[in-house]
């Protein structure tokens, strides 16, 4: 069913698409949206993308998979293709229906429109440049660095070459050494 765009908090609280619960006492109840002037209600994944980024960012998918599926083809890798056909597609249609799909992470740089290679968002983006970084028993979480976004790597370049995955999925990545 679609939520009317104008609906207001009452509306949506009778025709039972939102409710104000209570974990201590286990109430609910309309009396608790008297005086709430504003909600913001966030999406069930963490990708919130405009409509027209989404569109770009699934355009952006579908030649991917396009050229990918060629790939695999002339390497006569005729199960990978179909497999990575069937799997792409069926996320593409989730995107355009739902706004996400299971493993929406793996499309993360088309969502965010960055570069190929480009270094994954992540919480110092929300700090200053001149942000002072203490790291307590640095000579184990140091090398831990290099050797997590190694191994993110292979694995996931053994999805990719099974046609589990696209290659843009090795964006979605930890940080290397030298970005960090």
């Amino acid at each position: 069913t679609d939520v009317p765009h104008d609906a207001s908090l009452l509306d949506l609280w009778r025709r039972k698409y939102i409710a104000r619960l209570n974990g201590t006492l286990g109430e609910n109840g309309l009396d608790d949206f008297k005086g709430i002037r504003e909600l913001v209600i966030c999406a069930a994944k963490h990708f919130i993308t405009p409509p027209e980024q989404l569109e770009r960012a699934v355009v952006a998918i579908e030649q991917e998979l396009k050229q990918e599926y060629n790939i695999l083809m002339e390497r006569g890798k005729q199960l990978e293709a179909m497999r990575l056909k069937q799997r792409v597609d069926a996320d593409i249609v989730m995107l355009r229906n739902q706004g996400f799909c299971s493993g929406v992470e793996n499309y993360s740089r088309h969502l965010s429109e960055r570069p190929p290679g480009a270094a994954p968002f992540t919480l110092r983006d929300y700090f200053q440049e001149d942000l002072l970084v203490l790291i307590d028993e640095s000579h184990v979480t140091v090398p831990q660095i290099r050797a997590m976004e190694a191994a993110d790597r292979r694995r996931k370049l053994n999805l990719v070459a099974h046609g589990f995955r696209l290659p843009s999925c090795l964006d979605n990545r930890p940080l290397t050494h030298h970005e960090f």
